[in-house]
């Protein structure tokens, strides 16, 4: 008895089930990094923008950064105003709070440029986990930023400054 060896029937030369989903051209190497740059440089411009309505806002900011510690002073007993050592001291503070606040301002924005360069490259299955991902790690950044404004913070300052009770708190802006 002789058995025959039948070759199966020819494909068609199209893409890999995989390579379908990409979805998307190839881009060289220059290509990247210019597609990069172009992100790199939208975001940057969104801090400047975000930097500028904070700096705007300044005192707004800054009372409500600064409420926790004062509320704790007065609640025991203590002068509720902020030194400063350095003529440059309270510039600098609005600088850094605008930036700070300017980029939590920009963040959405940052994100969606790298979600704009990362997805032309990602399968759609992969791309389905990542908005669950992105909700709850957002969510979960404002509770833990709200738990530690209202709760821990607040906590923290008090018991700090009740455990030194014999000495006078001159708390400067630059370390608070």
């Amino acid at each position: 008895m002789a058995t025959t060896i039948q070759n199966p029937p020819p494909t068609s030369p199209g893409p890999e089930p995989e390579e379908e989903q990409l979805g998307g051209r190839q881009m060289s190497f220059l290509e990247h990094l210019e597609e990069l740059r172009a992100r790199l440089l939208r975001s940057a411009a969104s801090i400047l923008i975000g930097t500028g309505i904070c700096f705007y806002f300044r005192d707004a900011i800054y009372g409500y950064m600064a409420r926790p510690l004062t509320e704790t002073l007065r609640s025991l007993g203590y002068p509720d105003r902020l030194i400063y050592n350095n003529p440059t001291d309270p510039f600098n503070l609005y600088i850094k709070l605008s930036m700070v606040g300017g980029i939590f301002l920009a963040s959405p924005y940052i994100l969606w440029q790298v979600w704009l360069f990362i997805s032309p490259g990602l399968y759609r299955h992969e791309k389905r986990y990542v908005w669950p991902f992105v909700v709850l790690t957002s969510g979960l950044f404002m509770l833990g930023g709200l738990f530690a404004y209202k709760m821990a913070f607040p906590a923290a300052l008090k018991f700090l400054l009740q455990f030194a009770h014999q000495f006078q708190p001159l708390i400067s802006i630059n370390e608070y």
